[in-house]
C-alpha cells in the first residue's frame, strides 16, 4: 500500500448506488435482533473480537464465521448518513484508536461516546470502467471513518492476495474503485444472521 491512494466513492455519486446502500442497512421487521456481519467481500471472513473479552481497547480482527454474537454488529443511524457500528457482544462502538487520521491506525472497540472517530459513512464499491449505459458494477460497500476520510481495512501483508484469518482491521486511505487493487481490503457486506446467534 502506498500513501498516495486518494479517493472515495460517495453515496451521492450514483443514484443507483443508493439503493444498493439502502438495502445493505435496511432492518426487515422480523429480524431487529439478529445484528449483522460485517464480512469481507474478498476473502469471507467476518469482522471479530476475543470471545472471552469485554474490555474497551480490544481489536478487532478478521475470522471464520462462528455465529457467535462476537461476531454481529448493530447500525445505528444517527442522522446525515452516518452511523455507529455497536457490537452486539459487549455494546461497545467501532473506534479508530486515538482520533487517528494516520493510515494503518488500528480499529478497536470502544465505550461508545458519539465522537467522529465512531461515526462511519457507507459508499459503494464499483468496477474500474469503462462500463455501459447502466453505470459500473457494484462490488461491495465501504465503510468510512468520519473524522478521517479513510475507509475501513484489513490489514494484508499477502496483497494483491485476499487478506488473511486473523488479520486486524484498521483504516487506510480509501480505494476509489477496484481499478485500485487494494479494494479487496475494504469492500464489505453487511449480512444478516438468520436464526438469531448463541448466548456467546
Amino acid at each position: 500500500m502506498t500513501l498516495s491512494r486518494k479517493g472515495f466513492v460517495t453515496l451521492a455519486l450514483l443514484a443507483g448506488s443508493l439503493l444498493v446502500v439502502d438495502k445493505a442497512v435496511r432492518t426487515p421487521a422480523n429480524a431487529t435482533h439478529t445484528g449483522r456481519f460485517i464480512r469481507n467481500t474478498s476473502s469471507d471472513l467476518v469482522a471479530d473480537v476475543a470471545v472471552s473479552l469485554n474490555n474497551s481497547g480490544e481489536p478487532v480482527f478478521l475470522n471464520t464465521q462462528n455465529n457467535l454474537k462476537i461476531q454481529l454488529f448493530d447500525l445505528q443511524d444517527v442522522g446525515g448518513q452516518r452511523y455507529k457500528i455497536v457490537s452486539r457482544h459487549s455494546g461497545k462502538c467501532l473506534d479508530v484508536t486515538g482520533f487517528s487520521t494516520q493510515d494503518g491506525a488500528p480499529i478497536i472497540l470502544w465505550d461508545c461516546h458519539g465522537g467522529p472517530n465512531q461515526l462511519w459513512q457507507l459508499g459503494i464499491m464499483t468496477a474500474p470502467g469503462p462500463c455501459g449505459g447502466f453505470g459500473c458494477a457494484d462490488l461491495g460497500i465501504t465503510i468510512r471513518a468520519v473524522h478521517s476520510g479513510k475507509c475501513l481495512d484489513a490489514a494484508n501483508p499477502s496483497f494483491p492476495n485476499p487478506p488473511l484469518q486473523g488479520a486486524p482491521l484498521q483504516q487506510w486511505s480509501c480505494a476509489r474503485n477496484a481499478g485500485d487493487s487494494w479494494w479487496r481490503n475494504q469492500t464489505w457486506e453487511l449480512d444478516h444472521l438468520h436464526p438469531p446467534a448463541g448466548p456467546h
